[in-house]
């Protein structure tokens, strides 16, 4: 692949995700005047292969050329000068599979299928994933339906150097057992792989047990109520089974036999039009349905979130690892040594503490919820009634279908099939990052509490007017209420646990209630919690840290953004938002750099790039920029010194020379005007220095004849105020009338001679003129065709 420089091709607008191992911005096209989506992979080992880069090529190009393969369609790709790729995708809109939450089993199965069917065509043109996830699966609007898209494409293609152990990770339950570092053998069709990470994705959406994944003997157990959801379970857990095993070819001759299964699995009777579904914790309204004829891979309407962003790789929810563009980060070595880590979370979640609440705006989390909940209780049927009516139920039904179906009928065609498609319900929108309060008692007393004392801060809120409470902002009137209830001495459990889950989910917000709840405590009562003191001083020095940060960042200090949020991490990893403003404040500072090349400005463009090493050290693409702005540096010193050199030599009187040296030099097109203006430059000394014409002297008393069958010599003086260029004599004589060029010889001090043989003048006469050029062109001329000098022989008597 041809290397090439894609900052300068496509425009990085914002950082939508980071990672040690790639960044993912929302980009400009200028050349369609669309955005894009610019995702950059860094290389996994110090020098990419031509391995890695053929396959990259050969999976990106695979992937580019399918029509309707459910995939983001890919616009460009290529190879940046730092040996990393990129890929440049069209924006896409969706939610990804795991938003997609406890699904109905009649519902996951035309899903599996989509999913299923876009391996197909993949691996019909030659193309494995490799990296088939839930976080890599987008469910996105279509008209009136939904589709499946799979996400997570180029990096697997890159970094997945299984001989070398660098990629994936290996505590990922989707990932194939030969693709982890300690596999030994790599099976040549990708496809078997991409089959064990689609059944233990089947498993997950049919809430199955699958016992012994990635082993000899799997087992997958399929519950009562999920199997009664569904048609002929039967092929379906038997090649559930065999795509869990350990060995790839064991899993089955194509994935055309788990299409087969996952059809003859497709519920018999369409569902309850009356039921209610759940997605996300949120009921969603009464099905709507449309006809899928049996055989067909239906594609059906999902239900989906509206679109948490317009991109094509949604960041992942939950905490179940490093994840970069929904794909695992190799464990080996990846972040740089000035952040904890580079896994950005995609949202902030309630903390895994029994009873604590959700973040507003967001989806409530799977904790169990407490005994002291708002929530009111639901009453609990006893297990023995529970046994009793299914056994009566079972024996109605056996006597049903004992007396009333007919032995031995044939099979009748199948009904065609009702799939439900329920109507999509808002999402709240996730909480946005807000800087702290701004008032400046509001914000006193926060900081009052914060530090510790409970006197100040309660003094700082009985100052505020009521003026100024009804003018308060959403985010100022909830802060003012945490303050006034830790003050009033609020829920003891409820401030602990927002201290703590504000610790562990990175949520800010979560974060200040809870400092502001634990400063309210006595010493006394912090000291009866185990570990609790030290909890609330880490919190406070993220809180600071967070404050500086943002600060920092709405003034516009780059640098500063970047080493403070090296700090943030390190108390907060799951803090997103330090991870993004650090590559902002990055992007911000080599744009900066970029524009100062375009200007042709190497110097700063070193000390903008320079600045940004020594802040963010390994970060990728810097030391080779760097790199190549010194060598344009030395390059321009090379053609300075040649121009100073030239200048000079005009100066010393020898503008010639200093012309000869600007000819033979080669100029880049940023120096071309200045050499231009050095060579007029010169040409003008050379010029004032040439002014006058030459001067031809022959002495007066020189007599111009010769003797019989001797030589004469003619003693011509030719000089010019800078340099005599050519001298020649035009001659014709009696035996030879026909004018022709004789060229004189400076022979020291500006003397020509011109010899007059016997050859010449055969002993008869001579007719001449001289003509001198300098070197500017000017001509001086002795004599002439129509005033020829004329030279005699001399007579017998002449002496």
């Amino acid at each position: 692949m041809q290397v090439r420089e894609i900052v300068e091709e496509y425009r990085p607008a914002r950082v939508l995700k980071t990672s040690p191992w790639s960044t993912v911005f929302l980009a400009a096209d200028p050349r369609i005047g669309d955005e894009v989506v610019l995702k950059l992979i860094a290389r996994g080992s110090p020098v990419a292969g031509e391995e890695e880069i053929e396959r990259f090529h050969r999976v990106a190009e695979a992937v580019r050329s399918l029509p309707g393969a459910s995939v983001p369609p890919i616009r460009d790709f290529g190879l940046t000068p730092d040996q990393s790729v990129f890929l440049v995708m069209d924006v896409v809109s969706g939610v990804d599979l795991n938003a997609w939450a406890a699904p109905q089993p009649g519902r996951a199965v035309p899903v599996l299928l989509q999913i299923l069917g876009a391996l197909e065509v993949l691996a019909s043109a030659g193309v494995s994933h490799l990296n088939l996830r839930a976080d890599n699966i987008l469910i996105s609007e279509q008209g009136q339906s939904e589709r499946v898209r799979l996400l997570g494409f180029g990096t697997a293609a890159f970094l997945a150097s299984v001989a070398g152990g660098t990629w994936p990770e290996p505590d990922v339950p989707e990932v194939a057992p030969e693709l982890l570092p300690s596999a030994a053998v790599v099976p040549a069709e990708g496809w078997r792989s991409d089959l064990f990470s689609f059944a233990v994705i089947a498993c997950r959406l049919l809430g199955t047990e699958a016992e012994g994944a990635g082993g000899k003997k799997p087992r997958v157990v399929l519950g009562k109520g999920v199997a009664e959801g569904l048609g002929d379970t039967g092929p379906l857990i038997s090649m559930l089974k065999r795509a869990l095993n350990l060995d790839p070819m064991v899993r089955g001759e194509s994935l055309a036999d788990m299409r087969d299964a996952l059809i003859r699995a497709l519920p018999e009777e369409p569902a309850d039009s009356g039921a209610t579904a759940v997605l996300g914790g949120e009921e969603l309204s009464p099905f709507e349905t449309f006809r899928v004829e049996p055989g067909e891979v239906p594609e059906v309407a999902l239900p989906i979130e509206p679109a948490t962003s317009s991109i094509s790789e949604i960041p992942r929810r939950g905490g179940d690892g490093p994840t970069l563009d929904g794909e695992l980060i190799p464990a080996a070595g990846a972040a740089p040594p000035s952040m904890p880590s580079e896994t950005p979370p995609s949202s902030e979640q309630a903390p895994s503490v029994a009873g604590a609440p959700s973040e507003p705006g967001l989806k409530p989390s799977a904790v169990p919820v407490a005994a002291d909940s708002d929530e009111p209780a639901r009453p609990a049927v006893p297990r023995s009634i529970l046994l009793a009516a299914t056994a009566v139920l079972a024996v109605v039904l056996l006597v049903i279908v004992t007396l009333i179906l007919p032995r031995a009928q044939p099979a009748a065609p199948p009904e065609p099939m009702v799939i439900p498609t329920p109507v999509p319900t808002p999402e709240p929108t996730p909480e946005p990052e807000l800087p702290p309060s701004t008032n400046p008692r509001l914000e006193s007393a926060e900081a009052l509490l914060m530090g510790g004392d409970a006197a100040g801060s309660r003094a700082a809120i009985q100052a505020l007017r009521p003026e100024e409470i009804e003018a308060f902002t959403e985010d100022e009137a909830a802060t003012y209420e945490d303050i006034r209830s830790a003050l009033a001495g609020a829920d003891r459990d409820r401030a602990i646990r927002d201290l703590r889950g504000g610790l562990e989910q990175g949520s800010v917000r979560m974060l200040r209630r809870g400092i502001v709840g634990v400063s309210a405590f006595s010493r006394a009562e912090l000291r009866t919690v185990p570990g609790l003191e030290r909890d609330l001083d880490r919190a406070r020095e993220a809180m600071n840290a967070h404050n500086d940060l943002w600060a920092a960042q709405e003034a516009g200090d780059n640098l500063r953004v970047i080493e403070l949020s090296a700090a943030v991490s390190a108390l907060l990893p799951e803090y997103n938002a330090a991870y993004q403003l650090r590559e902002q404040a990055a992007v911000a500072i080599r744009a900066d750099a970029e524009t100062a090349i375009e200007a042709g400005n190497y110097e700063l463009a070193i000390v903008r790039l320079d600045s940004l090493q020594k802040a963010w050290p390994g970060r990728t693409g810097v030391e080779e920029r760097i790199n190549w702005c010194r060598e344009q540096v030395r390059a321009e010193q090379r053609q300075r010194e040649i121009l100073d050199e030239a200048l000079a030599m005009g100066e010393a009187g020898n503008p010639e020379g200093g012309l000869r040296s600007l000819a033979a030099a080669e100029p880049d097109s940023g120096w071309l005007d200045r050499y231009e203006e050095g060579r007029r430059r010169l040409e003008t000394q050379l010029a004032n220095l040439d002014a006058g014409h030459p001067i031809i002297e022959l002495p007066n008393d020189f007599e111009l004849a010769f003797r019989k069958n001797k030589t004469l010599v003619v003693p011509l003086s030719v000089t010019d105020d800078y340099r005599v260029e050519r001298v020649v004599v035009v001659v014709n004589t009696e035996s030879n009338p026909e004018y022709r060029e004789i060229v004189l010889q400076d022979q020291g001090n500006g003397m020509y001679p011109f010899e007059v043989s016997p050859d010449l003048h055969g002993n008869g006469w001579v007719q001449f003129f001289v003509v001198a050029t300098d070197h500017s062109g000017h001509e001086t001329r002795l004599g002439g065709p129509q005033g020829p000098l004329t030279i005699q022989k001399k007579k017998w008597f002449q002496k």
